[in-house]
């Protein structure tokens, strides 16, 4: 399931804040849809986020096309190495925050996305880093150290489940403060408060 996806919403008018927040998402696995939805449908609801968008390709994909309801718009189901991206840019213009969903696997249209988050407007990144095993695949985004030096240094926040897995990260990526690291439990996103994002 190599085909990637971008659902959408863009709020009306006059129901949300006047600073409010552009945010796009990203999930690739199954595990990371348990996370990413209900942050994505809260942040529909909530009114400090304009517009919403997930980045989803393989078992991801297909499950939020299961669960979405019909008025979340789906940009594109091209491959990254055609079109969506430019797609993302012209139709959802340009976002505020990144969340990034790190999976196991990865897919390579979303690991370009990581490589070229700047071209989207994006200045501030989050992560939720729900596998520890994750943070030693071949495609994990910090593997590669110019993609390390683009991406840490717009990271505001990570999100893990409990002590073991800040204590990984703080070894594979020290370079991240230790309070900018913050224990959820598990699943992560089960007590994570928007006002942390």
């Amino acid at each position: 399931m190599n085909s990637t996806s971008v659902f959408f919403v863009e709020k009306q008018h006059g129901t949300y804040d006047m600073h409010a927040q552009r945010v796009l998402l990203t999930a690739a696995e199954p595990l990371a849809i348990t996370a990413v939805l209900p942050l994505f449908l809260a942040l529909c609801a909530d009114p400090r986020c304009s517009a919403v968008g997930i980045v989803a390709s393989g078992f991801a994909l297909a499950l939020l096309k299961e669960q979405l309801e019909e008025n979340v718009e789906c940009l594109s189901a091209h491959n990254l190495h055609s079109t969506w991206f430019e797609v993302l840019k012209q139709r959802a213009q340009l976002f505020d925050v990144m969340i990034i969903s790190i999976d196991a696997y990865t897919s390579l249209d979303i690991s370009s996305l990581y490589r070229n988050y700047t071209q989207l407007g994006i200045h501030r990144l989050f992560i939720i880093q729900y596998s520890w095993s994750s943070l030693w695949t071949e495609r994990y985004p910090f593997h590669d150290s110019t993609m390390r030096a683009k991406i840490i240094p717009a990271i505001s926040g990570v999100f893990c489940n409990d002590a073991f897995s800040r204590d990984m990260i703080m070894h594979r990526l020290p370079e991240i403060h230790k309070d900018h690291i913050i224990v959820k439990g598990t699943p992560v996103l089960d007590e994570l408060h928007l006002d942390l994002v």
